[in-house]
């Protein structure tokens, strides 16, 4: 089956908040380092904790992303789904509590959000239920 048009704008919302936050991660690398937890990991572990982290923190939402719309896999959809609303939900509390380290990293945490939320609400158009479901059918 040919992946619908809203899949297709779900790669492009989904990769962009994956670019965002990539770009956040460079931008703000000297802010994490500076985090007592992290130094306190580095110490105990080794000065590559961080780079391994943030490395995972990028591969699996790339491997979350091929799942979803090149295999069609409902379990990845409702675990991108349910990484939204901890995103949603940490990024709402940073607003509430100003706690993000710099203007930066607060445009990039919100514009990647609002990415992050159309490639959500873009799972779940009525297409994209039929790519979802006609997966499942040729799999059964």
């Amino acid at each position: 089956m040919e992946r619908p048009a809203s899949i297709v704008r779900f790669e492009l919302f989904y990769l962009g908040y994956v670019a965002i936050g990539a770009i956040g991660m460079v931008l703000n690398w000297s802010n994490y380092q500076a985090m007592p937890a992290i130094q306190d990991a580095n110490a105990a572990i080794g000065s590559w904790y961080l780079p391994v982290v943030m490395g995972l923190g990028t591969l699996i939402p790339v491997l979350l992303w091929y799942f979803v719309a090149r295999q069609a896999s409902s379990i990845a959809k409702w675990i991108v789904t349910a990484f939204f609303v901890l995103n949603l939900i940490g990024v709402v509390t940073s607003v509430l509590t100003a706690s993000f380290p710099n203007i930066i990293a607060a445009v990039l945490g919100i514009a990647g959000t609002a990415a992050y939320a159309v490639a959500v609400y873009l799972l779940f158009r009525p297409a994209s239920s039929s790519w979802f479901t006609a997966s499942a059918e040729v799999r059964a």
